[in-house]
C-alpha cells in the first residue's frame, strides 16, 4: 500500500485531504508543519505539503529533505498543494525540488491521479515495492 504523508497547519484542510486519499486506498499519516515533514518523510513513499506554514513551510521542508537527506530517501516525490500559488513561489518549489503542485480547492481525482503518476516514476517507490515482493 502506498504511504502518503499529509503535511497542513489547517487541521480541517489535512482531514480532507487525509480522507480523499484514504478513500482511494492510500495509507495516510498526516503532520501540522514542516518539521513533521522532516520528521515523517522517510516513512512515506510521497509527501503532500501545503506552501505556508509556520517556522518551517513547505518550500523549506522540500529544500532539507533534498539537501539534507540520504539518498535513496531525499528523493521521494513532494507535491505541494496551496491555495497561494503564484509563478516566484512555483519557481521557488521547483528550485528546491519539488516534484508537482496542484492549487486549492484540489479535485480528489486529480490529485489521486498525480499521486499515482508520481509513485509510477519514484525509484525510492518501486525499490520499496521490488523488496516487498
Amino acid at each position: 500500500m502506498q504511504r502518503i504523508l499529509v503535511v497542513d497547519d489547517d487541521p480541517h484542510l489535512r482531514e480532507v485531504v487525509s480522507f480523499a486519499l484514504t478513500k482511494a486506498g492510500f495509507s495516510v499519516r498526516e503532520g501540522a508543519d514542516g518539521r513533521a515533514a522532516v520528521a515523517g518523510f522517510a516513512e512515506a513513499d510521497l509527501v503532500v505539503l501545503d506552501i505556508v506554514m509556520p517556522e518551517m513551510d513547505g518550500i523549506e521542508a522540500t529544500a532539507h529533505i533534498r539537501q539534507h537527506m540520504k539518498p535513496p530517501m531525499q528523493q521521494v516525490p513532494v507535491i505541494l498543494l496551496t491555495a497561494n500559488v503564484n509563478a516566484q513561489d512555483h519557481l521557488r518549489g521547483l528550485h528546491a525540488g519539488i516534484n508537482a503542485l496542484m492549487v486549492k480547492p484540489f479535485d480528489r481525482f486529480k490529485l489521486c491521479a498525480l499521486i499515482e503518476e508520481q509513485l509510477l516514476t519514484s525509484a525510492t517507490f518501486l525499490q520499496r515495492l521490488a523488496q516487498e515482493a
